[in-house]
């Protein structure tokens, strides 16, 4: 990932009006998240550890502190912008066993969270989900290839309050001097912020969790690979309550060979699925690991009788000539799709893009920024459904951007890559719901315009609001929102 160069305040700001649209009870804003670091490849070489912290509402407080330590930060978010929390690697949790070293942030409004870890030889990022969307049933995916050195490994956070938990194992491993054998159980009490992470140089995927109360389960590998350089992955898993039904794969335009789906059930029955418009039918095992090779002509679309967890592992390649690494990522299922999106483009990457899956007849709909797309998109569709899939690229480094449809919701994954290394993981959802873009002085400077097509336009200077169309200075201290469909400035006092 990079360079991270301490505490800053990046401040993005919404350049459309839009409703958010939570089409199920899974939405990643929440007031209170955990985060851990499980190992990035080699503990000999110091990770580079963050959470990008964005809110929803104007003046949120944020409060990040880590267990068993004397860190905390304190600060404050508006709507709309983002706060990157640098944190020391030494809490990158090594080897198996219990760690108590757990990020714990809580704000007293929604915000969103992604945390990243980066290495020479590897980085990746994650979106986290707030607390109150999680469970207490998981089924772990590892993905299983990487060099003979390296390790597949999952962690179990517990939340406030101390919970037993029961693993149940599919592969052989050792704890706290104990050797167990594919099928026991380990049973552990985790007392608060505590946490469980479990290694081993096979496969554990299938591994099912259960626990007491609510817990958050991170799984991934120190360092992973098909094919080209290998790179740490990491995501965090979704409880089985949480898992959908239907789920539309793109690929990834400059990867040669294949991306592989990788999907888990949690009982046993026959999954319907349609590669590139041919459809396939297999027997799925409770816990049991199938993969599915999507190739750039074959997209895959998956309508499952049942709910399943499904994970896209995209596979290392080589792009104009440089090799870049894998990534692992959730896959939006259809009822989470969104209307509003906040994209971030990562540090020191060379390629940050976006996966779009959208309604085939609503794609020229689309919102960049508050504009349609100026590039044209290569829109490849799902044969047998009514949508279709693009990649649209935001270049390298950092960068902030909206993503909005007024009429569809839409699926979209951010992922980025540069030399051997490469990161994914589902796109945020614009968090305020209303689309209220606050304006005070010393902030949002920039110009700014709403909708529709042919708005006036209005801009900050020495802490009023000009309007092109009509000048309206606004005293200090008074805050901008624009609503939908609505071409005019209203004024609330902040």
């Amino acid at each position: 990932m990079g360079r991270f160069r301490g505490p800053v305040l990046v401040v993005f700001t919404l350049l459309l009006s839009c409703s958010c649209v939570t089409n199920s009870s899974l939405y990643p804003a929440g007031k209170e998240f955990f985060a851990i670091f499980m190992q990035n490849h080699s503990p000999k070489d110091l990770a580079q550890l963050q959470l990008q912290v964005t809110g929803a509402k104007p003046a949120t407080t944020v409060e990040v502190t880590i267990n068993k330590s004397n860190f905390k930060q304190e600060f404050k978010v508006g709507a709309g912008e983002t706060v990157i929390v640098p944190l020391s690697g030494i809490i990158e949790l090594h080897g198996t066993g219990i760690f108590t070293s757990t990020v714990i942030v809580r704000a007293d409004a929604d915000v969103t969270v992604l945390s990243s870890t980066s290495k020479p030889t590897g980085a990746e990022s994650t979106l986290l989900y707030p607390s109150n969307q999680l469970g207490v049933e998981y089924v772990v995916v590892t993905p299983p290839w990487g060099p003979s050195c390296e390790y597949k490994q999952f962690a179990v956070v517990a939340h406030n309050q101390s919970t037993s938990i029961d693993i149940y194992l599919k592969q052989d491993i050792s704890f706290q001097g104990r050797d167990y054998l594919k099928g026991q159980k380990i049973s552990v009490v985790l007392e608060p912020f505590h946490t469980i992470q479990i290694q081993s140089q096979n496969d554990l995927s299938g591994t099912r969790v259960l626990a007491q109360n609510p817990v958050s389960v991170f799984s991934g590998h120190t360092c992973s690979q098909i094919n080209e350089a290998c790179n740490h992955i990491y995501e965090q898993l979704l409880p089985v309550s949480k898992w959908g039904n239907r789920y539309f794969i793109p690929a990834f335009s400059r990867q040669e060979k294949f991306n592989v789906a990788l999907i888990t059930a949690s009982k046993d029955f026959n999954l319907d699925y349609k590669l590139g418009g041919d459809s396939k039918s297999i027997p799925l095992s409770a816990g049991q690991l199938h993969q599915i090779e999507v190739h750039n002509s074959k997209p895959l679309e998956i309508q499952a009788k049942e709910t399943v967890q499904v994970l896209l592992y995209s596979n290392a390649g080589v792009y104009d000539g440089i090799p870049f690494g894998s990534f692992l990522s959730q896959i939006p299922e259809e009822n989470i799709f969104q209307k509003s999106f906040v994209i971030h483009g990562q540090e020191d990457f060379d390629l940050n893009v976006v996966f779009i899956i959208i309604e085939t007849s609503e794609k020229e709909g689309l919102l960049l920024d508050g504009k349609p797309l100026e590039s044209r998109p290569q829109w490849i569709e799902f044969p047998t459904s009514k949508y279709s899939w693009a990649e649209h690229s935001f270049g390298g480094g950092v960068s902030f951007h909206s993503m909005y449809h007024p009429r569809v919701a839409f699926g979209l994954i951010s992922a980025g890559f540069t030399s051997c290394t490469a990161y994914g993981f589902l796109a945020e959802p614009a968090t305020d719901p209303h689309g209220n873009i606050p304006l005070t002085e010393g902030r949002n400077r920039d110009l700014l315009a709403c909708t529709p097509s042919q708005p006036p336009t209005w801009y900050m200077h020495k802490g009023e609001i000009k309007c092109k169309t009509t000048v309206q200075d606004v005293g200090k201290g008074s805050q901008l929102v624009v609503q939908k469909d609505v071409a005019h400035l209203v004024l609330e006092p902040i």
